[in-house]
């Protein structure tokens, strides 16, 4: 179990240099790629509406498989909504690995942080706070798109803004991202 560990840290194990941090940025380098040209083609889709109600709605029956069943399924969406969630998931836990783990760690990045009075590395604090912030709106978006499927489209989309007065979340949501 130490090797385990010291091997996710980076530390040496037998004086040997271990290659599983490497691997692990790779893993989320490739995951953060599919969630960034998911998010493309999520807004691209979601678009829809500006040009018409009816357009959205085909666009979002597509996705439920209208071309290849004579009802839509919204489980389709749903299955797909989980495995981005997933990749959401793994992305989030891989990039905790770079987060200060202890208050001595937090208070060396701070003093780093004042005396480098370097872009990339104040940056580097708001991208960690809002991706800890994208990580609960994400997670709660996506999981009430899985839930409620059958729902996505124009009608439940103002229904989900208006009359649940979820407008506030979704503007978090965007300026997080």
């Amino acid at each position: 179990m130490n090797d385990l560990l010291e091997g996710f840290l980076g530390t040496s194990i037998e004086g040997k240099k271990s290659r599983v941090p490497a691997k692990l940025d790779y893993i989320q380098s490739a995951t953060g790629l599919f969630l960034g040209l998911f998010m493309w083609g999520h807004m691209f889709f979601v678009s829809t509406i500006l040009i018409s109600k009816d357009f959205m709605n085909t666009i979002t029956k597509m996705f439920e498989g209208s071309m290849f069943f004579a009802e839509p399924q919204p489980w389709i969406v749903s299955a797909i909504v989980l495995f981005v969630f997933a990749v959401f998931i793994v992305h989030a836990m891989l990039g905790m690995r770079k987060l200060p783990i202890t208050f001595r760690q937090y208070q060396a990045y701070k003093t780093h942080m004042g005396m480098m009075k370097h872009d990339d590395t104040t940056m580097w604090f708001t991208q960690a706070f809002t991706g800890f912030a994208m990580f609960f709106l994400g997670s709660a978006h996506l999981l009430m798109m899985a839930v409620k499927a059958d729902e996505i489209g124009p009608y439940g989309s103002s229904e989900r803004m208006y009359a649940d007065v979820m407008w506030p979340f979704y503007l978090l949501l965007l300026l997080g991202g």
